[in-house]
């Protein structure tokens, strides 16, 4: 059976235990009805829980960076660790703020008679935002076994714990949701400009 599907305006999936007591002829049966959520779960050796998502880039004579989030699963209603790694490559770049986002892109697709789809919606919401900032606390000058200086930082993002706010990934019956962190960090150049690099 399809995973529950709660918490959107547009569409759901929801599921009613019923319960009945038949009383014969000459009394009303009893009827009661309980919500019910279906959850799909991970096995302990899924790849996703194995699995992390790296961005690693160098943008020539300015820096180099690395973003590392642990584990593509995420239990709901937990948080997001965040590792990010910086070398600067030109003398005097300082990293200003990092914005950090959890995108939540959604789909919903209604099937025709003969199969293909006749009506497609899609729409995005940001789900949570925080900033970060690096301090001299964060720097380090062996960062890792390549000798190399820069700063570290470890952080996590919250998530919403109400489905209203933030779904689950999904794929069932025209229903697709599904989630994206971006970063969007300042340099401040020597020169005084502030280039951005996203990913």
């Amino acid at each position: 059976m399809a995973e529950s599907v709660e918490g959107l305006p547009e569409s759901h999936i929801i599921y009613k235990l019923k319960a009945t007591v038949a009383r014969g002829k000459l009394a009303y049966d009893l009827h009661a009805w309980k919500p019910v959520r279906i959850v799909r779960t991970l096995d302990p050796s899924a790849l996703e829980l194995a699995h992390a998502m790296t961005v690693e880039n160098v943008w020539p004579n300015k820096i180099e960076y690395q973003l590392v989030i642990p584990q593509k699963a995420i239990i709901f209603g937990t948080a997001i660790d965040i590792e990010m790694k910086f070398t600067s490559l030109l003398k005097g770049l300082r990293i200003g703020k990092i914005k950090c986002q959890l995108l939540e892109a959604q789909e919903f697709v209604v099937a025709g008679s003969t199969g293909h789809p006749e009506r497609f919606f899609k729409c995005s919401r940001y789900v949570e935002s925080c900033e970060f900032e690096f301090t001299d606390e964060h720097y380090s000058d062996l960062m890792n076994d390549s000798g190399q200086d820069g700063y570290t930082l470890i952080e996590k993002m919250p998530l919403p714990k109400t489905l209203s706010k933030c779904l689950q990934d999904v794929d069932v019956h025209g229903i697709k949701i599904r989630h994206k962190v971006k970063f969007n960090i300042a340099l401040h150049n020597p020169d005084g400009h502030i280039s951005e690099v996203r990913t």
